[in-house]
């Protein structure tokens, strides 16, 4: 393949459907097979054209391939979006699977005893098999889960429907050990190696803890040495890192997949030479804490900041766990290390350790989010521009309301854009942070039972979680998608809730 060719392709940006979306197909006690197209490339003819721009050279001949080469930067985007046709067609008769590349994945749903699903997925995989040979593709059967699992290996995971978890494989761990006693047993190391131990460390992201944090002085280790050729030095802060790993040696643990609803922390904290504080919104709850730091603690305020989410989410302890916590810390340089799973800062990246551990015990998905000390709210959203922010136009609304109105409740809203009632009342509403007309902030955090026909109009991003949410509190509500081709992964939910109408 003629790399130059690739110089004059068009970007042809598209995102795949990874483990991180896996979780949110995949019910309790669920049955899963997986299927590897063997030779997928091979199965894309190039016109004859083509032909003539991408080939190989060797011994003297030349020889042009005649289907979708590998190095070709398009190959990628046009298999990809050749396969999600298969997935949208499954897709639509609310069958579960996923595509990524030419791995596919498969799960039974809308069930009611392990029978009935393991019979459901027998019947799906031969529904997805039958129709993939019939179109020409060739499995490669060695790599092929036929066989319906609770737990079933794919992308390089066990998916655990069980459990609900993604879980390290055995021969994953054991090469990993081994490469990471090699490091050990070296008193320096050329940089592949620690660029292969890091890459090992974040493949292993969704099913143990800690991938990115615990890889600082790995990454830092790599940027120094960068620049020439030398070995890199597994000196004493590079080591003790390293040994931080030993852990998986034992380890049988698993991060448990979340629910969708949120646990919401508000805190403000207040931190002086003597001592810490802390004011915290959990639930309905108003919450106030604090204590004095050890005497002759001089650390600069920045450290006692951090001290102080950690003290604070230990204080709370259990009432957290098993959630999703947004924090309103206001220094931007815990914000930040945060963020990035560590800094420069020695000291503080201990700090954000120990938070990480905390929320590794709690089972928590702890986000930090920035809040000015002063009050000046308007300063920094009036210029913010967010395609997010968009609704529907007044006769798109007027539509809805008359065949699926009246509704209650607007569930993801600003003020400035609202629906309104026929006689230009605003609608209640859900706002993404505290406004002056909001009715509660954050919709992840509202009980919806008693809310009687809510309406929402998600942002894309945000409408595979709200559906989940939805259906996990077992609301009906009227929720607007765009109808778009390929089918999104999250098309088979909303067939199977029976919610599907076109306008």
């Amino acid at each position: 393949m003629n790399v130059f060719l690739n110089l004059w392709i068009k970007d042809s940006p598209f995102r795949l459907e990874t483990l991180r979306d896996i979780h949110r197909m995949v019910d309790v006690d669920a049955f899963m097979v997986a299927c590897d197209e063997k030779s997928g490339y091979d199965h894309v003819r190039l016109s004859d054209a083509s032909q003539t721009y991408s080939g190989i050279q060797f011994g003297g001949y030349v020889m042009t391939c005649t289907t979708l080469p590998f190095g070709w930067k398009a190959s990628p985007f046009i298999y990809q979006s050749i396969g999600l046709s298969v997935t949208s067609y499954l897709r639509e008769y609310s069958i579960t699977n996923s595509l990524y590349i030419d791995d596919r994945f498969l799960s039974s749903s809308n069930f009611t005893s392990a029978g009935q699903s393991y019979d459901q997925a027998k019947r799906l995989a031969y529904v997805m098999l039958s129709l993939l040979t019939r179109l020409g593709y060739t499995l490669s059967l060695n790599k092929c889960t036929l066989e319906p699992t609770t737990c079933l290996k794919y992308l390089g995971l066990y998916i655990d429907s069980v459990k609900q978890a993604y879980i390290l494989p055995d021969d994953k761990k054991v090469k990993f050990i081994e490469l990471r006693d090699y490091v050990l047993s070296r008193k320096n190391v050329d940089i592949k190696t620690l660029q292969r131990f890091s890459g090992k460390c974040i493949s292993m992201a969704l099913a143990v803890p800690g991938c990115r944090l615990f890889t600082r002085e790995v990454n830092r280790a790599i940027s120094r040495c960068s620049k020439h050729s030398r070995m890199v030095d597994v000196d004493s802060d590079l080591r003790k890192e390293l040994e931080h790993w030993k852990f998986i040696d034992s380890w049988q643990g698993a991060l448990l997949w979340r629910p969708e609803f949120h646990k919401t922390i508000d805190m403000a904290t207040d931190s002086s030479q003597f001592r810490y504080g802390a004011v915290v919104k959990l639930g309905n709850s108003e919450i106030n804490l604090g204590d004095y730091w050890p005497e002759g603690d001089n650390r600069p305020i920045h450290l006692k900041e951090a001290d102080a989410v950690l003290k604070s989410l230990q204080s709370l302890d259990v009432s957290l766990r098993n959630s999703r916590v947004d924090v309103s810390v206001d220094n931007m340089a815990v914000i930040s290390v945060w963020g990035n799973h560590g800094g420069r800062d020695t000291r503080l990246n201990s700090i954000i350790k120990e938070i990480f551990n905390c929320v590794v015990t709690l089972n928590m998905d702890l986000h930090m989010k920035f809040v000015p000390s002063s009050l000046n709210l308007a300063d920094g959203e009036s210029r913010i521009l967010n395609a997010s922010d968009t609704m529907l136009s007044s006769k798109s609304w007027l539509e809805v309301e008359s065949i699926y109105g009246p509704h209650s409740v607007d569930l993801m809203a600003l003020d400035s854009n609202t629906m309104t009632l026929s006689d230009g009342t605003p609608l209640r509403h859900f706002t993404p942070t505290f406004s002056p007309l909001s009715s509660g902030v954050n919709v992840f955090c509202q009980t919806l039972e008693s809310e009687s026909n809510p309406y929402v109009f998600p942002p894309y991003g945000m409408i595979f979680p709200i559906l989940c949410f939805l259906e996990q509190q077992h609301v009906e509500c009227t929720v607007v998608v765009p109808q778009i081709r390929p089918l999104p992964i999250w098309w088979p939910m909303i067939n199977n809730a029976g919610m599907i109408s076109h306008i």
